[in-house]
């Protein structure tokens, strides 16, 4: 069980490749994308194998979307046969769906997309969702109208994010990359990071140099952060 939230976030590994940049490069936690259709999607077997080399050295979260309360146990015993250590839900999931993960055993946290100010209390305050989960966090990522499966890739507006920092801890994912992220962090104060795009060559194909930059960077800006 991880006893606290993982700073910095790899998402989107699918490969063993993409497992050795995010140990070398510093990561405290590895994203895989469970979601049908994402060009990042890795399936449990392979998953399975990957998080079985990584979880001694990082927190092996899982990501998905569309769940249902009355799909929590399954989905549950699922990330157990896995051997996930954490569930991130992506799909606009309620606090109740995030507790119900909790109470079966697993951390659990999840995304809220924002295009406006109104998205921080639809379908309910963001302190709401993030007091669900038993790191009081919640995932910030950018609203928008493309079918996108999981993160956008987008940049959430620096008025947004701020606006949400004040009212809850965050997670900020959405555009970050090696060369932005230690400005954001020290400029935004979210409680963590997480990137996938940004740290590519091809979606789920971790570029290691982008990987240890991005883990360097962040991991300097928050301890000069809380210095």
């Amino acid at each position: 069980m991880i006893a606290t939230a993982p700073r910095i976030k790899v998402c989107g590994v699918r490969t063993d490749a993409g497992v050795e940049a995010a140990i070398d490069g510093g990561a405290d936690a590895i994203g895989f994308n469970f979601v049908v259709g994402s060009p990042r999607q890795v399936d449990d077997f392979i998953a399975a194998d990957l998080v079985r080399r990584a979880r001694d050295h990082v927190a092996c979260v899982g990501l998905f979307v569309g769940v249902e309360l009355d799909a929590v146990p399954a989905l549950v015993a699922r990330a157990g046969r896995i051997g996930l250590d954490a569930l991130q839900l992506h799909g606009g999931e309620s606090s109740d769906v995030v507790r119900a993960v909790e109470t079966a055993g697993i951390a659990c946290y999840a995304a809220r997309r924002l295009g406006e100010l109104g998205d921080l209390d639809r379908p309910e305050p963001i302190e709401a969702l993030a007091g669900a989960s038993r790191w009081a966090l919640a995932l910030v990522d950018a609203k928008s109208n493309a079918r996108l499966l999981g993160g956008t890739g987008l940049r959430v507006s620096a008025a947004l994010t701020s606006s949400a920092v004040a009212r809850c801890r965050v997670m900020l994912a959405g555009g970050l990359d090696p060369q932005n992220v230690a400005d954001i962090i020290a400029s935004l104060r979210p409680v963590a990071v997480d990137a996938a795009s940004g740290l590519e060559r091809a979606p789920g194909m971790q570029d290691p140099r982008k990987v240890f930059a991005f883990c360097r960077s962040a991991r300097a800006a928050f301890d000069a952060a809380r210095s």
